[in-house]
């Protein structure tokens, strides 16, 4: 009887509650029992740690701003699930609470608007006052004592430094849902509408600008767009026949993505008159997907599962030039369905994924967490985790994770890996890079490049791929244990594996990681390739701060 080896670990495995990348892409909060912490995407560092004497459930960036709306939960929940806070950074302290009349479930903001979801409603608020009032350095609720609460900002119109703009109904809506395309000039607001499988697509006014004037470090210069034409002001849609499991669109909300309970597609319609687009197809069999990562430019999606692989879907057309593979695979069928005397079911005239990669699958037994708890968010041995996109310079030489030989095969193939808990055990005592931020120093557990020794452990540099594009794009996927991976798109000279090859790679990857070996979502197709591999949340000091200048 052969069992995979598996390493046991004395490293901390952290546990948290909520990871949640900025609009903007470069920055995430992390929200855990301890409080929350705020990091660099792309290249990781630690850029603030805020010890709290509860745990938060939700922590989420406003743009670029010192703001940080938390929320209470987790296993000593700091706030009660009724109340909303927004901390600033800057004066290290909790400046504003909102009080609600039953739990917040969901949360969507951008510059100007702030919408909160729960049971079976959504509620917008006006916030254009803030941003002014952080470049001045004036309190967000000047008229009062930095609390309100639901009941007195409906009866006076405003409060809190805020405005009630409106409310709708919404189906059961227990994962709440609600986004906000956040670009300058956009105006979308997709909701759930009234019953199970609908969406409510609602239009604001456009979306403003960052102010030029404003001091905050976090913040960038807008990029200028032309208004679009005014658009209808609200449309509903009939998306799925069941429940929603995830609704989100890109930046500047031309279209949006939603998936059902299912799990098996992800649509995507025009968000301005809620025609269908296109119908992507993740796999055959249910699953739970988490989350929809949107490029900026809106022209490739990420889409990640309780399956543990992530998949990569390209909106452009056949005709289209860019990095990587440009079309989706068809089904194999669909070749000769013109040719067949009946029509296929449309399962197989369906796109499928054009890139794909399996995170490695936790085995708790063999993990020993200094902690004494499970992470509850992993379920199945499959890590919950949230993908975004970055980019990188052309020709800029990426450094492969140390715990990963150089392949001798092709991009199209992903290296063979060992335990990541084990590595990072043995690097633990053997490279830390220190970054400095303010008058403050962070130390994370970061391998770095060493060329002296080409031993195991030590990294090795790679050239990356050739492109005629000034920026590669590449994916960064979070875990909630604190993992940090880099992945780079294959390149447009990648082949697709045949499906023995492809298959038998992913049980012996799976099963050297502690995997049953069993991906049903996987299909045969190009693997993105791991370029780097970092951990974060664990042994990091604290930061300056990202909104202090």
């Amino acid at each position: 009887m052969h069992l995979a080896r598996h390493s046991v670990s004395s490293v901390p495995v952290p546990s948290f509650n909520s990871i949640l990348i900025n609009h903007d892409g470069d920055h995430f909060a992390v929200a855990t029992d301890q409080g929350f912490e705020v990091w660099k995407l792309y290249p990781l560092a630690n850029v603030a740690r805020r010890a709290l004497p509860g745990s938060i459930s939700h922590a989420s960036l406003l743009h670029r701003t010192s703001l940080v709306f938390l929320l209470g939960g987790g296993s000593n929940p700091l706030y009660p699930p009724n109340k909303l806070v927004v901390w600033d950074d800057r004066k290290g302290k909790a400046v504003l609470e909102l009080e609600f009349r039953e739990k917040i479930l969901g949360l969507s903001s951008r510059r100007g608007s702030l919408a909160l979801a729960f049971r079976r409603r959504v509620v917008l608020f006006s916030i254009d006052g803030w941003e002014q009032a952080l470049a001045s350095g004036k309190p967000l609720d000047p008229k009062g004592k930095g609390r309100a609460r639901e009941q007195d900002i409906r009866r006076s119109g405003s409060g809190g430094g805020m405005t009630w703009v409106g409310e709708w109904e919404t189906c059961e809506n227990s994962r709440g849902l609600v986004s906000l395309s956040t670009s300058p000039g956009s105006t979308l607001l997709a909701i759930p509408g009234r019953q199970a499988g609908h969406v409510h697509l609602l239009h604001l006014h456009p979306c403003p600008s960052a102010l030029p004037s404003s001091s905050a470090p976090l913040q960038s210069p807008p990029q200028p767009t032309s208004p679009p034409p005014p658009p209808p002001k609200s449309t509903i849609i009939i998306t799925h026949t069941t429940a929603l499991s995830s609704l989100s669109c890109p930046p500047s909300g031309i279209v949006l993505s939603t998936s059902s309970e299912r799990g098996t597609l992800i649509r995507i319609w025009d968000g301005r008159t809620g025609a269908l687009v296109r119908e992507l197809r993740r796999g055959s069999d249910k699953a739970i997907i988490w989350g929809v990562g949107w490029r900026r430019d809106g022209r490739r999606l990420g889409v990640w599962s309780d399956k543990g692989t992530v998949h990569v879907f390209s909106l452009e057309g056949a005709g289209s030039e860019g990095e990587g593979v440009d079309k989706n695979r068809p089904s194999a069928l669909s070749l000769i369905s013109p040719y067949l005397p009946v029509s296929l079911p449309r399962y197989f005239s369906s796109e499928w994924s054009h890139a794909q990669y399996r995170l490695p699958s936790r085995n708790p037994h063999a993990e020993t967490l200094s902690l004494g708890s499970h992470d509850a968010s992993s379920d199945g041995g499959e890590e919950k985790c949230v993908v975004g996109w970055i980019e990188v310079a052309s020709g800029k030489e990426n450094v492969s994770p140390p715990h990963l030989p150089r392949s001798s095969s092709s991009s199209s193939s992903s290296p063979r890996r060992s335990s990541v808990g084990k590595v990072v055990e043995e690097d633990r005592r053997k490279r830390v890079v220190s970054h400095e931020f303010g008058s403050k120093g962070v130390r994370t557990l970061t391998p770095t490049p060493s060329s002296s020794s080409p031993s195991r452990g030590a990294s090795t540099t790679t050239p990356s791929s050739t492109s005629a594009s000034a920026v590669e794009h590449q994916l960064v996927a979070l875990t909630y244990s604190g993992g940090w991976y880099r992945l780079a798109l294959p390149s447009s000279s990648s082949t697709p594996l045949p499906p023995s090859s492809s298959s038998s790679h992913s049980r012996r990857e799976s099963s050297e990681l502690g995997g049953d070996g069993d991906d049903e979502d996987a299909k045969p197709g190009v693997q993105c390739r791991l370029v780097e591999f970092r951990r974060f949340g664990q042994e990091s000091a604290f930061g300056a701060g990202f909104g202090s200048s």
